[in-house]
Protein backbone atom coordinates (compact mmCIF):
# COMPACT_ATOMS: atom_id res chain seq x y z
CA UNK A 1 0.00 0.00 0.00
CA UNK A 2 1.17 3.19 -0.86
CA UNK A 3 0.33 6.06 1.31
CA UNK A 4 0.10 9.79 0.26
CA UNK A 5 0.18 12.75 2.39
CA UNK A 6 -0.70 16.10 0.37
CA UNK A 7 1.46 19.11 2.11
CA UNK A 8 0.53 21.89 -0.57
CA UNK A 9 -1.46 24.27 -1.17
CA UNK A 10 -3.05 24.58 -5.40
CA UNK A 11 -5.37 27.47 -6.45
CA UNK A 12 -7.31 27.11 -9.21
CA UNK A 13 -8.90 29.57 -11.80
CA UNK A 14 -12.59 28.98 -10.36
CA UNK A 15 -14.31 29.34 -6.85
CA UNK A 16 -13.39 27.97 -3.50
CA UNK A 17 -15.91 25.36 -3.47
CA UNK A 18 -14.21 23.96 -7.14
CA UNK A 19 -10.76 23.97 -4.63
CA UNK A 20 -12.09 20.94 -2.78
CA UNK A 21 -13.46 19.48 -6.31
CA UNK A 22 -9.44 19.74 -7.57
CA UNK A 23 -8.72 18.15 -4.61
CA UNK A 24 -10.98 14.99 -4.54
CA UNK A 25 -9.89 14.87 -8.25
CA UNK A 26 -6.40 14.78 -7.73
CA UNK A 27 -6.38 12.67 -4.28
CA UNK A 28 -9.77 11.11 -3.78
CA UNK A 29 -9.54 8.27 -6.69
CA UNK A 30 -5.64 7.70 -5.55
CA UNK A 31 -5.26 6.94 -1.95
CA UNK A 32 -4.52 3.38 -1.63
CA UNK A 33 -4.36 3.12 -5.69
CA UNK A 34 -8.13 3.08 -6.17
CA UNK A 35 -7.93 3.93 -9.66
CA UNK A 36 -10.57 4.03 -12.00
CA UNK A 37 -9.35 3.92 -15.64
CA UNK A 38 -10.82 7.26 -16.56
CA UNK A 39 -8.16 8.91 -14.15
CA UNK A 40 -5.56 7.78 -16.56
CA UNK A 41 -4.54 9.60 -20.04
CA UNK A 42 -5.06 6.97 -23.02
CA UNK A 43 -4.13 8.03 -26.42
CA UNK A 44 -4.86 5.89 -28.63
CA UNK A 45 -3.76 2.37 -28.31
CA UNK A 46 -1.43 4.05 -25.74
CA UNK A 47 -1.89 4.60 -21.79
CA UNK A 48 0.60 7.92 -21.11
CA UNK A 49 1.84 9.17 -17.69
CA UNK A 50 3.46 12.47 -18.98
CA UNK A 51 7.07 11.91 -18.74
CA UNK A 52 7.79 9.70 -21.98
CA UNK A 53 9.27 12.79 -23.90
CA UNK A 54 12.06 13.39 -21.27
CA UNK A 55 15.57 12.61 -21.52
CA UNK A 56 17.30 12.78 -17.73
CA UNK A 57 20.69 13.65 -19.36
CA UNK A 58 19.48 16.65 -20.69
CA UNK A 59 18.71 20.18 -19.38
CA UNK A 60 14.89 21.78 -20.39
CA UNK A 61 14.51 25.52 -20.07
CA UNK A 62 10.60 26.23 -20.06
CA UNK A 63 8.85 28.99 -22.28
CA UNK A 64 5.23 30.11 -21.18
CA UNK A 65 2.98 30.55 -23.67
CA UNK A 66 -0.53 32.49 -23.09
CA UNK A 67 -1.19 33.77 -25.95
CA UNK A 68 -1.71 32.29 -29.77
CA UNK A 69 1.49 33.79 -32.23
CA UNK A 70 4.66 33.55 -33.89
CA UNK A 71 7.74 33.92 -31.07
CA UNK A 72 11.28 34.48 -32.02
CA UNK A 73 13.68 33.75 -29.33
CA UNK A 74 17.13 35.44 -29.77
CA UNK A 75 20.95 34.48 -29.07
CA UNK A 76 20.74 36.76 -26.57
CA UNK A 77 17.80 36.02 -24.53
CA UNK A 78 19.32 31.98 -24.70
CA UNK A 79 22.34 32.74 -23.78
CA UNK A 80 20.56 35.48 -20.69
CA UNK A 81 18.97 32.41 -19.35
CA UNK A 82 21.72 29.85 -19.15
CA UNK A 83 21.99 28.13 -22.39
CA UNK A 84 25.36 27.38 -23.98
CA UNK A 85 25.13 28.81 -26.93
CA UNK A 86 28.51 28.89 -27.82
CA UNK A 87 28.45 25.18 -27.94
CA UNK A 88 25.34 23.99 -29.62
CA UNK A 89 24.88 23.88 -33.18
CA UNK A 90 21.18 25.35 -34.09
CA UNK A 91 19.97 22.38 -35.95
CA UNK A 92 20.60 20.41 -32.33
CA UNK A 93 17.56 22.56 -30.29
CA UNK A 94 14.52 20.53 -30.18
CA UNK A 95 10.91 21.76 -28.52
CA UNK A 96 8.83 20.21 -26.68
CA UNK A 97 4.85 20.74 -25.48
CA UNK A 98 2.31 18.13 -24.13
CA UNK A 99 5.41 15.72 -24.55
CA UNK A 100 5.17 16.31 -28.55
CA UNK A 101 7.89 17.40 -30.42
CA UNK A 102 7.63 21.12 -31.70
CA UNK A 103 9.09 21.74 -35.15
CA UNK A 104 11.32 25.14 -34.65
CA UNK A 105 13.39 27.38 -37.15
CA UNK A 106 16.75 28.28 -36.07
CA UNK A 107 18.46 30.94 -38.64
CA UNK A 108 21.20 28.61 -38.88
CA UNK A 109 22.35 25.41 -38.60
CA UNK A 110 25.43 26.11 -36.97
CA UNK A 111 26.22 27.80 -33.85
CA UNK A 112 23.71 30.42 -33.23
CA UNK A 113 25.63 34.23 -34.18
CA UNK A 114 24.48 37.52 -31.74
CA UNK A 115 22.32 38.25 -34.88
CA UNK A 116 20.46 34.26 -34.70
CA UNK A 117 17.48 33.32 -33.48
CA UNK A 118 14.79 30.47 -33.07
CA UNK A 119 11.13 30.72 -34.28
CA UNK A 120 8.22 29.08 -33.44
CA UNK A 121 4.43 29.21 -33.55
CA UNK A 122 3.09 28.97 -29.93
CA UNK A 123 -0.10 28.24 -28.56
CA UNK A 124 -1.95 29.08 -25.40
CA UNK A 125 -3.28 26.28 -23.40
CA UNK A 126 -6.96 25.35 -23.90
CA UNK A 127 -8.57 22.53 -22.94
CA UNK A 128 -6.45 19.69 -24.08
CA UNK A 129 -5.51 18.18 -21.27
CA UNK A 130 -8.59 19.28 -19.25
CA UNK A 131 -10.07 16.74 -21.63
CA UNK A 132 -8.61 13.52 -19.06
CA UNK A 133 -10.80 15.04 -15.93
CA UNK A 134 -14.08 13.38 -17.87
CA UNK A 135 -15.08 9.88 -18.10
CA UNK A 136 -16.07 11.11 -22.01
CA UNK A 137 -14.68 14.53 -22.58
CA UNK A 138 -16.12 14.50 -26.77
CA UNK A 139 -19.66 14.61 -25.02
CA UNK A 140 -19.05 16.31 -21.72
CA UNK A 141 -16.12 18.65 -21.60
CA UNK A 142 -18.46 22.06 -22.09
CA UNK A 143 -15.46 24.49 -23.01
CA UNK A 144 -12.73 22.89 -24.80
CA UNK A 145 -11.59 26.16 -25.76
CA UNK A 146 -10.77 27.53 -22.38
CA UNK A 147 -9.22 25.51 -20.11
CA UNK A 148 -10.45 25.57 -16.29
CA UNK A 149 -6.91 25.71 -15.17
CA UNK A 150 -4.89 28.32 -16.72
CA UNK A 151 -4.21 29.51 -20.17
CA UNK A 152 -0.37 29.44 -20.30
CA UNK A 153 0.98 26.61 -22.21
CA UNK A 154 4.74 25.56 -21.31
CA UNK A 155 7.24 24.57 -24.02
CA UNK A 156 10.78 23.09 -22.71
CA UNK A 157 13.34 24.06 -24.64
CA UNK A 158 16.27 21.21 -24.77
CA UNK A 159 19.01 20.24 -27.02
CA UNK A 160 20.73 16.86 -27.93
CA UNK A 161 24.36 16.21 -28.19
CA UNK A 162 23.44 13.38 -30.35
CA UNK A 163 20.64 13.83 -32.72
CA UNK A 164 19.02 16.94 -34.54
CA UNK A 165 15.74 17.91 -33.29
CA UNK A 166 12.92 18.80 -35.65
CA UNK A 167 13.24 21.35 -38.10
CA UNK A 168 10.86 23.42 -40.29
CA UNK A 169 13.06 24.05 -43.39
CA UNK A 170 13.52 26.84 -45.36
CA UNK A 171 11.73 26.73 -48.74
CA UNK A 172 11.96 28.49 -52.09
CA UNK A 173 9.17 31.08 -53.39
CA UNK A 174 8.55 29.20 -56.58
CA UNK A 175 6.89 31.62 -58.55
CA UNK A 176 7.36 30.27 -62.67
CA UNK A 177 4.43 29.44 -63.98
CA UNK A 178 2.40 29.21 -60.97
CA UNK A 179 -1.70 28.04 -61.37
CA UNK A 180 -4.56 30.06 -60.70
CA UNK A 181 -4.68 32.18 -57.29
CA UNK A 182 -6.93 30.21 -54.80
CA UNK A 183 -10.25 32.63 -54.25
CA UNK A 184 -10.81 32.44 -50.53
CA UNK A 185 -10.30 30.22 -47.62
CA UNK A 186 -12.45 29.12 -44.91
CA UNK A 187 -12.09 31.14 -41.83
CA UNK A 188 -13.75 30.85 -38.40
CA UNK A 189 -14.88 34.03 -36.40
CA UNK A 190 -15.53 32.92 -33.05
CA UNK A 191 -15.94 34.19 -29.41
CA UNK A 192 -15.35 32.16 -26.49
CA UNK A 193 -17.23 33.43 -22.84
CA UNK A 194 -15.24 32.62 -19.66
CA UNK A 195 -16.90 34.90 -16.86
CA UNK A 196 -18.71 32.25 -15.10
CA UNK A 197 -17.57 28.87 -14.29
CA UNK A 198 -21.08 26.11 -13.97
CA UNK A 199 -20.48 23.92 -12.18
CA UNK A 200 -22.82 20.95 -10.89
CA UNK A 201 -24.31 21.10 -8.03
CA UNK A 202 -27.21 19.04 -6.45
CA UNK A 203 -29.12 19.92 -2.85
CA UNK A 204 -27.57 20.97 0.26
CA UNK A 205 -23.97 21.95 -1.68
CA UNK A 206 -23.66 18.61 -3.00
CA UNK A 207 -21.46 18.47 -5.50
CA UNK A 208 -19.66 15.50 -7.82
CA UNK A 209 -16.08 14.70 -7.38
CA UNK A 210 -15.53 14.28 -11.38
CA UNK A 211 -16.28 16.90 -13.47
CA UNK A 212 -19.38 16.06 -15.64
CA UNK A 213 -21.04 17.21 -18.76
CA UNK A 214 -22.06 20.92 -18.73
CA UNK A 215 -19.06 21.98 -16.37
CA UNK A 216 -16.88 25.06 -17.10
CA UNK A 217 -16.52 28.45 -18.11
CA UNK A 218 -18.96 29.87 -19.93
CA UNK A 219 -21.45 33.45 -19.90
CA UNK A 220 -23.36 34.04 -16.39
CA UNK A 221 -26.28 31.98 -16.50
CA UNK A 222 -29.12 34.12 -18.59
CA UNK A 223 -32.88 33.65 -19.67
CA UNK A 224 -32.04 35.47 -23.22
CA UNK A 225 -28.68 36.14 -25.04
CA UNK A 226 -27.23 37.87 -28.39
CA UNK A 227 -23.76 37.49 -29.80
CA UNK A 228 -22.32 38.92 -32.79
CA UNK A 229 -19.93 38.00 -35.01
CA UNK A 230 -18.21 40.10 -37.20
CA UNK A 231 -17.74 38.96 -41.06
CA UNK A 232 -15.19 41.15 -43.05
CA UNK A 233 -13.73 40.69 -46.49
CA UNK A 234 -16.31 37.96 -47.44
CA UNK A 235 -15.95 35.93 -50.69
CA UNK A 236 -19.96 35.61 -51.45
CA UNK A 237 -19.61 32.94 -54.32
CA UNK A 238 -17.85 30.68 -51.95
CA UNK A 239 -19.75 27.35 -50.35
CA UNK A 240 -22.00 27.69 -47.17
CA UNK A 241 -20.83 29.33 -44.12
CA UNK A 242 -21.51 27.59 -40.72
CA UNK A 243 -23.12 28.84 -37.67
CA UNK A 244 -22.31 26.87 -34.56
CA UNK A 245 -22.94 27.53 -30.89
CA UNK A 246 -22.63 25.17 -27.79
CA UNK A 247 -25.03 26.27 -24.57
CA UNK A 248 -26.19 24.30 -21.29
CA UNK A 249 -28.91 24.72 -19.88
CA UNK A 250 -28.11 25.83 -15.75
CA UNK A 251 -31.72 24.30 -14.01
CA UNK A 252 -33.35 21.29 -12.98
CA UNK A 253 -36.17 22.43 -15.13
CA UNK A 254 -38.08 21.69 -18.35
CA UNK A 255 -36.60 24.16 -21.01
CA UNK A 256 -37.77 25.61 -24.16
CA UNK A 257 -34.91 27.01 -26.13
CA UNK A 258 -35.40 28.60 -29.37
CA UNK A 259 -32.49 29.45 -31.54
CA UNK A 260 -32.36 32.39 -33.95
CA UNK A 261 -29.91 33.36 -36.56
CA UNK A 262 -30.15 36.93 -37.81
CA UNK A 263 -33.75 36.93 -36.35
CA UNK A 264 -34.66 33.80 -38.27
CA UNK A 265 -35.70 31.21 -36.00
CA UNK A 266 -33.52 27.90 -36.74
CA UNK A 267 -33.75 25.59 -34.34
CA UNK A 268 -36.77 24.81 -31.07
CA UNK A 269 -35.09 22.55 -28.62
CA UNK A 270 -36.68 20.95 -25.59
CA UNK A 271 -34.35 20.07 -22.81
CA UNK A 272 -34.95 18.42 -19.85
CA UNK A 273 -32.68 19.37 -16.49
CA UNK A 274 -28.99 20.56 -16.72
CA UNK A 275 -27.72 19.44 -20.50
CA UNK A 276 -25.40 20.03 -22.92
CA UNK A 277 -26.14 20.89 -26.32
CA UNK A 278 -24.20 21.74 -29.55
CA UNK A 279 -26.01 23.03 -32.51
CA UNK A 280 -24.99 24.14 -36.09
CA UNK A 281 -26.52 25.71 -38.78
CA UNK A 282 -25.56 26.33 -42.49
CA UNK A 283 -26.22 29.61 -44.38
CA UNK A 284 -25.82 30.88 -48.03
CA UNK A 285 -22.86 32.87 -48.34
CA UNK A 286 -24.09 35.61 -50.25
CA UNK A 287 -26.97 35.73 -47.42
CA UNK A 288 -24.34 36.55 -44.47
CA UNK A 289 -24.51 40.14 -43.06
CA UNK A 290 -21.39 42.05 -41.50
CA UNK A 291 -22.40 40.65 -38.21
CA UNK A 292 -24.37 37.43 -37.81
CA UNK A 293 -26.07 37.71 -35.24
CA UNK A 294 -27.10 34.61 -33.16
CA UNK A 295 -30.22 34.80 -29.90
CA UNK A 296 -30.90 32.06 -27.45
CA UNK A 297 -34.05 32.83 -25.85
CA UNK A 298 -35.71 30.30 -23.37
CA UNK A 299 -39.50 30.31 -23.57
CA UNK A 300 -40.18 27.66 -20.69
CA UNK A 301 -40.63 29.44 -17.05
CA UNK A 302 -39.41 32.58 -15.51
CA UNK A 303 -36.76 30.90 -13.80
CA UNK A 304 -35.22 29.11 -16.78
CA UNK A 305 -31.84 29.89 -17.35
CA UNK A 306 -28.65 28.74 -19.88
CA UNK A 307 -25.09 29.64 -20.58
CA UNK A 308 -23.35 29.73 -23.76
CA UNK A 309 -19.21 28.34 -23.82
CA UNK A 310 -18.88 29.49 -27.62
CA UNK A 311 -19.71 30.49 -30.76
CA UNK A 312 -18.53 30.54 -33.86
CA UNK A 313 -19.65 31.56 -37.66
CA UNK A 314 -16.71 29.70 -40.65
CA UNK A 315 -17.15 31.62 -43.83
CA UNK A 316 -15.16 31.83 -47.22
CA UNK A 317 -13.05 35.09 -46.61
CA UNK A 318 -10.74 36.67 -49.13
CA UNK A 319 -6.81 36.96 -48.76
CA UNK A 320 -7.20 40.44 -47.19
CA UNK A 321 -4.58 41.01 -43.95
CA UNK A 322 -3.30 44.41 -43.04
CA UNK A 323 0.81 45.10 -42.64
CA UNK A 324 2.71 44.13 -39.69
CA UNK A 325 0.36 41.67 -38.34
CA UNK A 326 0.46 38.05 -38.58
CA UNK A 327 -2.81 35.55 -39.67
CA UNK A 328 -3.69 31.87 -39.92
CA UNK A 329 -4.82 30.65 -42.94
CA UNK A 330 -6.29 27.15 -43.14
CA UNK A 331 -6.07 25.32 -45.88
CA UNK A 332 -7.61 21.97 -47.31
CA UNK A 333 -5.48 19.27 -48.45
CA UNK A 334 -4.37 19.40 -52.09
CA UNK A 335 -2.96 17.49 -54.83
CA UNK A 336 -0.92 20.22 -56.64
CA UNK A 337 0.78 23.24 -55.91
CA UNK A 338 -1.11 26.01 -54.36
CA UNK A 339 -0.74 29.76 -55.22
CA UNK A 340 -2.25 32.64 -53.18
CA UNK A 341 -2.28 36.15 -53.51
CA UNK A 342 -3.14 38.07 -50.09
CA UNK A 343 -3.80 41.70 -50.40
CA UNK A 344 -2.05 44.28 -48.25
CA UNK A 345 -3.05 47.42 -48.78
CA UNK A 346 -0.47 50.12 -48.93
CA UNK A 347 2.21 47.28 -48.69
CA UNK A 348 5.50 47.39 -50.75
CA UNK A 349 8.48 45.85 -49.97
CA UNK A 350 7.77 44.80 -46.81
CA UNK A 351 9.11 41.46 -45.28
CA UNK A 352 6.62 38.31 -44.86
CA UNK A 353 7.63 34.89 -42.80
CA UNK A 354 5.31 32.45 -44.17
CA UNK A 355 5.20 28.76 -42.40
CA UNK A 356 3.13 25.44 -43.30
CA UNK A 357 2.97 24.55 -39.57
CA UNK A 358 1.86 20.82 -40.78
CA UNK A 359 4.26 20.50 -43.60
CA UNK A 360 7.26 22.45 -41.35
CA UNK A 361 8.02 24.54 -43.82
CA UNK A 362 9.15 28.54 -44.11
CA UNK A 363 8.93 30.99 -46.85
CA UNK A 364 10.85 34.65 -46.85
CA UNK A 365 9.32 36.77 -49.06
CA UNK A 366 8.03 40.76 -49.51
CA UNK A 367 5.20 42.03 -50.67
CA UNK A 368 4.98 43.95 -53.80
CA UNK A 369 2.77 46.75 -55.06
CA UNK A 370 0.67 46.19 -52.36
CA UNK A 371 0.04 42.03 -52.79
CA UNK A 372 1.51 38.91 -51.23
CA UNK A 373 2.58 36.55 -53.58
CA UNK A 374 3.57 32.78 -52.37
CA UNK A 375 3.40 29.35 -53.63
CA UNK A 376 3.04 26.33 -51.57
CA UNK A 377 3.81 22.59 -52.30
CA UNK A 378 1.06 19.57 -52.57
CA UNK A 379 0.26 18.42 -49.71
CA UNK A 380 -1.69 15.20 -48.65
CA UNK A 381 -2.70 16.53 -45.40
CA UNK A 382 -4.96 20.10 -44.01
CA UNK A 383 -2.35 22.66 -43.04
CA UNK A 384 -2.39 26.34 -40.98
CA UNK A 385 -0.56 28.41 -43.18
CA UNK A 386 1.06 31.61 -40.72
CA UNK A 387 1.58 34.88 -42.78
CA UNK A 388 3.95 37.18 -40.47
CA UNK A 389 4.48 40.62 -41.83
CA UNK A 390 7.19 42.82 -41.06
CA UNK A 391 8.49 42.40 -37.58
CA UNK A 392 5.01 41.12 -35.87
CA UNK A 393 6.60 38.69 -33.64
CA UNK A 394 5.87 37.37 -30.10
CA UNK A 395 8.53 37.92 -27.40
CA UNK A 396 9.43 34.65 -25.25
CA UNK A 397 11.38 34.80 -21.53
CA UNK A 398 12.85 32.20 -21.28
CA UNK A 399 13.21 30.86 -18.02
CA UNK A 400 16.23 28.79 -16.15
CA UNK A 401 17.23 25.19 -17.17
CA UNK A 402 16.72 22.19 -15.03
CA UNK A 403 17.18 18.82 -15.44
CA UNK A 404 14.89 16.34 -14.37
CA UNK A 405 15.50 13.73 -11.47
CA UNK A 406 14.96 10.40 -12.66
CA UNK A 407 12.73 8.74 -10.02
CA UNK A 408 12.29 5.13 -11.19
CA UNK A 409 14.57 3.66 -8.09
CA UNK A 410 13.14 5.67 -5.46
CA UNK A 411 10.39 2.73 -4.45
CA UNK A 412 8.77 4.94 -1.84
CA UNK A 413 5.93 3.24 0.30
CA UNK A 414 5.18 7.20 2.15
CA UNK A 415 4.98 9.57 -0.31
CA UNK A 416 4.85 13.56 0.32
CA UNK A 417 3.25 15.94 -1.88
CA UNK A 418 4.78 19.33 -1.21
CA UNK A 419 5.52 22.52 -2.08
CA UNK A 420 9.00 24.37 -1.64
CA UNK A 421 7.12 27.44 -0.27
CA UNK A 422 6.88 24.79 2.54
CA UNK A 423 10.17 23.37 3.34
CA UNK A 424 12.93 25.58 1.25
CA UNK A 425 14.49 27.56 3.72
CA UNK A 426 15.53 30.11 1.67
CA UNK A 427 11.79 30.75 1.32
CA UNK A 428 10.11 29.97 4.55
CA UNK A 429 13.03 31.26 7.23
CA UNK A 430 12.83 28.38 9.04
CA UNK A 431 14.16 24.67 8.91
CA UNK A 432 12.75 22.36 6.60
CA UNK A 433 9.69 20.72 8.94
CA UNK A 434 8.78 18.66 5.97
CA UNK A 435 11.86 16.84 5.91
CA UNK A 436 11.82 16.35 9.52
CA UNK A 437 8.40 14.90 9.15
CA UNK A 438 9.90 12.66 6.05
CA UNK A 439 12.78 11.46 8.72
CA UNK A 440 10.11 10.97 11.44
CA UNK A 441 7.96 8.34 9.08
CA UNK A 442 11.48 6.56 8.20
CA UNK A 443 12.10 5.39 11.93
CA UNK A 444 11.08 2.98 13.75
CA UNK A 445 8.85 5.04 15.62
CA UNK A 446 7.13 6.74 12.55
CA UNK A 447 6.32 3.33 10.86
CA UNK A 448 9.49 2.75 9.44
CA UNK A 449 8.53 3.58 5.67
CA UNK A 450 10.42 4.39 2.37
CA UNK A 451 9.23 7.96 2.55
CA UNK A 452 10.24 10.79 0.71
CA UNK A 453 8.80 14.41 -0.53
CA UNK A 454 8.36 15.21 -4.05
CA UNK A 455 8.00 18.97 -5.17
CA UNK A 456 4.33 19.59 -6.92
CA UNK A 457 6.25 21.71 -9.11
CA UNK A 458 8.70 19.12 -10.21
CA UNK A 459 5.30 16.46 -10.29
CA UNK A 460 3.53 19.94 -12.48
CA UNK A 461 6.36 19.72 -15.01
CA UNK A 462 7.30 16.03 -15.28
CA UNK A 463 3.51 14.49 -15.82
CA UNK A 464 1.65 17.71 -16.34
CA UNK A 465 3.55 19.40 -19.37
CA UNK A 466 3.99 21.76 -17.04
CA UNK A 467 0.68 23.32 -17.06
CA UNK A 468 0.54 24.97 -13.64
CA UNK A 469 -2.25 23.80 -10.84
CA UNK A 470 -3.65 20.91 -12.99
CA UNK A 471 -4.83 18.06 -10.58
CA UNK A 472 -3.67 15.66 -14.03
CA UNK A 473 -0.41 15.82 -13.07
CA UNK A 474 -0.58 14.36 -9.47
CA UNK A 475 -2.61 11.51 -11.34
CA UNK A 476 -0.41 10.64 -13.53
CA UNK A 477 2.44 10.75 -11.03
CA UNK A 478 0.84 8.18 -8.76
CA UNK A 479 -0.34 5.89 -11.70
CA UNK A 480 3.08 5.70 -12.98
CA UNK A 481 4.59 5.11 -9.16
CA UNK A 482 1.68 2.27 -9.28
CA UNK A 483 3.56 0.77 -12.79
CA UNK A 484 7.27 1.38 -11.44
CA UNK A 485 7.99 0.83 -7.91
CA UNK A 486 7.38 -1.96 -5.89
CA UNK A 487 5.91 -0.94 -3.23
CA UNK A 488 2.60 -1.95 -4.00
Amino acid sequence: MLNIVFLVLMTIRHHMGQQLKQWLLAAGLLIGFAFGSKAQMISGPDTLYGNEWIRYDQAYHKIRVFEDGLYRVSQQELAAAGVPVGSIPGSRYQLFRFGQPVPVYTSTEGILGSNDFIEFYGSQNRGEFDRFLYSDAESKQYNPEYSMYTDTSVYFLTWSENSDGVRIAELENDLVSPPPALTFYNHTEKQVFSSTYQDLRFDQGVSLSTYEQAEGFATSPRKTSTITLAVNDLYEAGPQAAVSLRLATTRLVQNQLEILVDGESVRVDTINDIRMRTYGFLKPANFLSDNVQISVQDHGGSDNRHSIAFASVTYPRQFVQQPSTTRVYPLFSSDEKLYIEVSVPGSTGESAAIYDLDNALRIETATENGVLRFTLPASNKDRRVVVALGDDRQSAQVKGGKQFEDWASNHSDYLMISHPRLYDPALTGTENYVEAYRDYRRSEDGGGYRAEYYSILDITDAFGYGIANHPQAIRNFVHWANAHWDTV
